[in-house]
């Protein structure tokens, strides 16, 4: 993948290993990650590249983490007025779910488990969501 800049995605997901998986593969397509095992700790970490040279261009977020579910996410994102792509990752297929996640803002999910192509061609979608 060709960038001119490298694009910084925020990862939150309670389970250390696919964190850190998911992770490597997007370091290894060119972006800038910062990690995060809850929801709560996504929201501090977005806050503060929000003051950076580097914000975050695109929230990938778990659906059920502790301390903030990906919808609870969505909304803390609304009240501080962060505009960026948010993709959820849920093993969850529950059409009520996907659709409250919609209403709230959420374009894009990914189905657990997903390949890193899929992983790769969703993030790539959603950062050229404008």
């Amino acid at each position: 993948m060709e960038q001119t800049e490298k694009k910084h995605i925020a990862v939150a997901e309670d389970e250390v290993r696919i964190l850190r998986s998911i992770s490597l593969m997007l370091i290894r397509a060119g972006y800038v990650v910062s990690k995060a095992e809850t929801g709560t700790e996504l929201i501090s970490v977005v806050l503060s590249a929000r003051s950076t040279d580097c914000p975050v261009d695109l929230i990938l977020c778990d659906f059920n983490m502790p301390n903030a579910t990906g919808l609870q996410v969505l909304h803390e994102l609304e009240t501080n007025a962060i505009k960026v792509p948010v993709v959820i990752m849920t093993g969850l297929s529950e059409e009520e779910i996907l659709a409250k996640l919609e209403a709230a803002g959420c374009s894009y999910f990914l189905m657990k488990p997903f390949s890193p192509e899929e992983l790769i061609q969703t993030v790539e979608k959603a950062l050229n969501w404008d």
